[in-house]
């Protein structure tokens, strides 16, 4: 019985554990992939990096043409974007109808101002 104790003790510590760690970058990718957004809130909103990657690309690119919502929520707490289809991320999101993409966007340095290939800025584009 008191092997029996110890054991379930244990086990019991261990779930306390894993539990109070809070969200985790395995939280955030399985959230981005069924598209609830309110765990990516809370991943976060608690610090976990919106630049992990899932098969191998960005969580941002993985997202891009999935979830409008959670792209622009990354996008707004600093994931990483690189160019898309060879064009700069907001000319993409303004030719591909991404609204809310293309407005957190625009809240970046910078953004706005961006030139593609053929001298064009967002503002053109739209």
């Amino acid at each position: 019985m008191k092997k029996l104790l110890t054991a379930l003790t244990g086990t019991i510590l261990i779930m306390i554990i894993l539990v109070s760690c809070g969200p985790t970058e395995e939280n955030l990718v399985e959230a981005v992939k069924s598209d609830d957004i309110e765990t990516v809130k809370e991943c976060l909103e608690e610090g976990i990096d919106p630049n992990v990657q899932i098969d191998g690309v960005s969580i941002l690119e993985y997202v891009l043409e999935k979830n409008e919502d959670i792209a622009a929520l990354l996008i707004d707490n600093d994931a990483v974007f690189q160019a898309k289809d060879d064009m700069p991320l907001i000319h993409w999101a303004l030719q591909n109808n991404k609204t809310k993409v293309a407005l957190s966007l625009t809240k970046k340095e910078g953004q706005a101002d961006l030139r593609d290939v053929s001298g064009m800025t967002p503002l053109m584009t739209a």
